[in-house]
């Protein structure tokens, strides 16, 4: 993946251009005899795959501070996305978290593929996220069914991280975070001292026995239809509130990007531990942002689940403890970072001038000569009437004063 190819590499999945791209080649570039030495292709393609040109990324950074005419000259963006936090207990800056007390389950929500969209990187990324997800659910399940409920010494704390297959974006930004106090947030820190355990999720296949659980089974089946076949799925639909055409992408993607993936993850994951309340929409909506509000102390959080799209303001408030915190490298954040380092990853994304596909015909070699020889035809004619003009230009001149 990371090999530096000296062409591009371009896949086409579009059916309709594919058996134009085929018929056009048929028609025009197949030659009748292989004998035949006046065969020549005749349908030609351009592609058209512009980007800023950029050595490495902070000569990029350094461009892009560059002004033009009072315009900055945007060359490239920051890879990185956001992180989602989900804590089987609820965090409160007035109970001071105990050192050695947190499991952390971690697990990514992006991958590195030839071709984004096509090869989603289900073994790496799905099937981990599934699994965190039903692992969340079951636990939340089983806390509630607690009377009353306890409050254990050990806490989990679950970690979908974006960012991960470029250097570990995501998870690079989580330590940061903790060693600064600002993990998740300044007002409810977590450090590195908290930390007792970390469970990495990865390269999971499917586990006949977790499917086999009737509880289980028929969310499973639906996250994996959303996350392999179809964003546009009954699931997600409900969740988000609106529909996306696309397919399953898991490329990070640039930093002021904000993935449907992401944000459906983040909403499935509340809805599976939340709890319901009789909230309005308004309601429900005026706090959803409060947890990100300065001096909030507590990680409580609301959504708003659509229950019919096609039904105003049907759905139900759900409280959970579902966070989303950036996954941007702190190279980008640093001032006066030393980008030879390494500290950090810094990878960026050229910024894309214009993408195209034009076909076309092109003359064939006896037309080509045909217009060359005309062209010299008209040139001689043009050459031997100037002679003429120059040689009776005296008697032409003359006879008309």
């Amino acid at each position: 993946m990371n090999e530096n190819w000296n062409f591009p590499i371009v896949i086409i999945s579009d059916n309709i251009i594919i058996d134009s791209l085929v018929q056009c080649y048929k028609d025009h570039n197949t030659p009748l005899s292989v004998q035949e030495d006046s065969w020549h292709p005749l349908c030609g393609l351009e592609m058209e795959m512009g980007m800023s040109g950029n050595t490495n990324t902070e000569v990029c950074i350094r461009r892009s501070r560059l002004y033009y005419e009072n315009h900055a000259i945007k060359q490239c963006d920051a890879l990185g996305g956001r992180n989602i936090v989900y804590s089987a207990e609820k965090l409160s800056a007035d109970q001071p978290i105990k050192n050695h007390s947190l499991i952390l389950v971690t697990a990514r929500l992006d991958s590195k593929s030839m071709f984004d969209g096509i090869v989603p990187g289900a073994l790496s990324t799905v099937t981990s996220i599934v699994t965190l997800l039903s692992a969340a659910r079951i636990l939340s399940q089983a806390r509630s069914k607690l009377s009353p409920p306890s409050k254990p010494n050990t806490n989990a704390l679950f970690l979908l991280l974006d960012g991960e297959a470029y250097d570990y974006i995501g998870s690079s930004r989580v330590v940061y975070d903790m060693k600064t106090g600002g993990f998740p947030k300044t007002s409810l820190p977590i450090g590195e001292q908290h930390v007792k355990l970390m469970i990495e999720l990865s390269q999971i296949a499917s586990n006949k026995y977790i499917a086999s659980r009737r509880p289980v089974k028929l969310t499973v089946d639906e996250m994996l239809y959303c996350y392999l076949k179809s964003h546009n799925c009954t699931l997600f639909t409900q969740l988000t509130g609106h529909m996306d055409n696309t397919r399953p992408t898991y490329y990070v993607g640039i930093k002021d990007y904000k993935r449907y993936i992401v944000t459906a993850t983040g909403i499935l994951l509340a809805n599976l531990t939340g709890t319901v309340t009789n909230m309005t929409k308004d309601e429900c909506k005026a706090e959803m942002n409060r947890i990100y509000e300065p001096g909030t102390s507590d990680n409580q959080n609301y959504y708003w689940i659509v229950t019919n799209i096609t039904v105003e303001n049907a759905g139900y408030c759900n409280k959970n403890l579902v966070n989303f915190t950036a996954a941007v490298s702190p190279a980008f954040t640093i001032d006066g970072y030393n980008w030879s380092s390494g500290t950090y990853p810094s990878w960026s994304e050229s910024v894309w001038m214009k993408l195209g596909l034009r076909m076309f015909m092109k003359p064939s070699p006896s037309y080509e000569k045909l217009v060359f020889l005309s062209g010299l035809g008209v040139l001689a004619v043009s050459f031997l009437c100037v002679l003429s003009l120059k040689k009776h230009i005296t008697h032409l001149v003359s006879s008309i004063v």
